[in-house]
């Protein structure tokens, strides 16, 4: 699985889980395994260009624009 399948799915499952809050930057570099957050950055920015995410302002400004959305339309970014 590529890092950007993984850290879209990691940030669905928990927003899903936490009821819309989103995952702080900490917590996805552990949980997906990279190595600094200056790596997490551009993948959330390649998330939202292709619609999946929307970034905001914030400790955790990150939104699920439609949790509908699936992993299968992260293959494609």
């Amino acid at each position: 699985m590529t890092k950007i399948k993984e850290v879209y799915r990691y940030v669905h499952d928990y927003m899903v889980k936490n009821k819309g809050r989103s995952p702080s930057y900490d917590e996805i570099i552990q949980a997906c395994e990279i190595a600094s957050k200056s790596n997490v950055r551009p993948i959330l920015e390649k998330l939202a260009e292709v619609g999946l995410v929307e970034l905001e302002d914030g400790a955790r400004g990150i939104k699920l624009p439609n949790s509908e959305y699936s992993v299968k339309a992260v293959e494609e970014a």
